[in-house]
């Protein structure tokens, strides 16, 4: 598979929104235009979710959402998300403010999606490529020799094969959810520049370990190596993950409403440690 530049799998006006792609685990970047002038580019590997998720809090400001452009599904759309964050910030005013910071004024829906079209596309595997199919075969034998099951792979059955896939499945669903409850959480952020201050603290408060030292000493659990440090995390880290977020969003709204820096956003996450009262062990 060979790489190409990118192009639109969905673009339109707020009519047009049931045409964008309700999938998951499919990472795109966006462009969206709102009433008032705004224009805000991001990335999400369930896009409909977050556009509809953005869409909604624009309309409690009597905003509305006037065009879209979504991106085809690309394996490097976290990078092409900064890169088009960059576009905007060198010819517009980047917004300031709890979840403005991908905002931005004075750029041309036009420029911000003429710019995506020259980045650079790096396929991403999808449930019906062929690829696919030999790293999820692979993933089953990987689950079971994780779990210490001999098998015999000449006459592995059909319901060992669909025993595998489901726990793989019920991993991936976990590790999307994670992904999609920490946007809300990051959108609190004054500064951008506090994002990765703020995930290094958080695992470091729940693992005892910054996402570095997880991913070079765990496995990967569906058999591939990415981007996420959640692709390390096994289930019991996940569910973990997944309630601290939720309780230290809730901690930022209580104490700090207007928006949290890092050291104030990192309080948040040891009061949340400490009220959810997880012991360390159901992190390792």
């Amino acid at each position: 598979m060979r790489e190409s530049t990118l192009s639109a799998s969905a673009e339109g006006t707020a009519a047009d929104l049931g045409s964008v792609p309700d999938d998951r685990d499919s990472p795109r970047i966006y462009v969206l235009e709102f009433s008032d002038g705004l224009i805000k580019v991001g990335f999400s590997a369930d896009v409909r979710a977050r556009i509809q998720g953005l869409v909604g809090v624009a309309r409690f400001g009597g905003v509305s959402l006037v065009r879209f452009w979504v991106s085809v599904p690309h394996s490097n759309a976290r990078a092409n998300e900064q890169a088009a964050l960059r576009h905007c910030q060198s010819v517009g005013r980047r917004m300031e403010g709890p979840g403005k910071t991908e905002f931005f004024s004075g750029v041309a829906f036009e420029s911000a999606v003429g710019f995506a079209t020259t980045l650079t596309a790096e396929p991403h595997l999808s449930a019906t490529t062929n690829d696919d199919y030999v790293v999820r075969a692979l993933e089953v034998h990987s689950e079971y020799r994780r779990a210490g099951v001999a098998i015999d792979e000449e006459r592995i059955t059909e319901s060992q094969i669909a025993d595998a896939l489901g726990r793989l499945e019920e991993i991936a669903r976990r590790q999307l959810e994670a992904r999609a409850d920490y946007e809300p959480l990051l959108d609190l952020l004054v500064s951008e520049d506090d994002v990765e201050a703020v995930r290094e603290a958080m695992y470091q408060a729940l693992f005892g370990c910054p996402p570095a030292e997880i991913v070079a000493g765990q496995e990967p659990r569906l058999g591939l190596a990415g981007d996420w440090v959640e692709h390390y995390l096994t289930e019991a880290q996940l569910t973990l993950l997944k309630s601290t977020v939720l309780a230290t969003i809730a901690q930022v709204e209580l104490h700090y409403p207007h928006g949290a820096r890092a050291a104030e956003m990192i309080d948040c996450i040891n009061r949340a440690v400490r009220l959810l009262g997880f012991p360390r062990s159901i992190a390792s």
